[in-house]
């Protein structure tokens, strides 16, 4: 599958300090606009005689759609680490997909 988009947004983040580091919230709004809007095919076969089941085509997805995030991460105040979680919505007519991470960054 071949995917090439344009996006374009805006990040928001403030940063509030605590007894002992800096804790900074994200939110991310991004709008994203999907060039070649290829529809997914899947394929398979049976493992154990080998028979070849049909194509499963899937819609063909919209053009526009866009991005929401949040997410928040702690610096610690000497800078020795940071912990970060973040969560992505994916958001189209036709479907939504969702995506989070969560890191851990230590410096030495």
């Amino acid at each position: 599958m071949n995917m090439f988009s344009i996006q374009a947004g805006a990040t928001m983040q403030t940063k509030m300090s605590t007894e002992n580091g800096v804790v900074i919230p994200k939110l991310r709004l991004i709008a994203d606009l999907d060039m070649t809007r290829e529809e997914v095919v899947v394929n398979s076969s049976w493992v154990s005689n080998g028979a070849v089941l049909p194509n499963v085509t899937g819609v063909k997805p919209s053009a526009l759609g866009g991005i929401i995030g949040v997410g928040v991460e702690y610096v610690s105040d000497d800078g020795a680490y940071a912990l970060s979680v973040g969560y992505d919505a994916g958001i189209r007519p036709d479907f939504l997909s969702h995506s989070a991470n969560a890191k851990i960054r230590v410096n030495f």
